[in-house]
């Protein structure tokens, strides 16, 4: 009869240390800071702003425009006195070749991606922006198509990292 009701006390006891453990482990991390990532906390007064880009539909200003709605801002269809601008150069892609294969042929190569803009707010204080990636990629010239695909998806990866960078950039600026 002890045993039976030992079993029930024990997985009580079991489930308990379990929830003590998870209210430790929660607490601790909120201690230290952490939070989860994709939402930054951007300066009020960059709660809407016009959004100028030498391509309105590439890639990276699209990708730009979804995180900056993710993270509560406005963008204006046109520029107003009381909003800050934000204007987005031409990004550059350039590749040079890293290593090479026996033959003489490439073998790898790091693509960089830069974008530079800046942030200009209605006092005219003007904020750089600057993002600058590398990332590797081999090449296979028996597999030259699927290589193409992966160097586009690589691509769209780095327009995407980039409009990540950049809100994480207008989250520093205060004025």
């Amino acid at each position: 009869m002890d045993k039976l009701i030992q079993c029930p006390l024990r997985a009580l006891f079991k489930r308990y240390r379990q929830a003590l453990v998870l209210v430790v482990a929660v607490s601790l991390l909120s201690a230290c800071g952490f939070h989860l990532r994709g939402n930054y906390l951007i300066n009020s007064k960059l709660s809407a702003l016009y959004l100028v880009s030498s391509d309105p539909y590439s890639d990276l200003t699209l990708d730009l425009e979804n995180q900056l709605r993710q993270n509560n801002i406005k963008l204006l269809d046109a520029p107003s006195d009381q909003a800050p601008v934000v204007e987005l150069k031409s990004p550059s892609i350039t590749s040079r070749i890293v290593s090479v294969y026996s033959d003489g042929s490439d073998a790898e190569y790091e693509l960089s991606y830069q974008v530079e803009g800046t942030v200009t707010t209605k006092a005219n204080i003007k904020f750089p922006l600057e993002v600058q990636l590398h990332r590797d990629f081999t090449s296979d010239n028996h597999q030259a198509l699927a290589k193409l695909r992966e160097r586009d998806l690589i691509e769209k990866e780095m327009h995407q990292m980039a409009a990540d960078q950049i809100v994480r950039q207008l989250a520093t600026i205060d004025y």
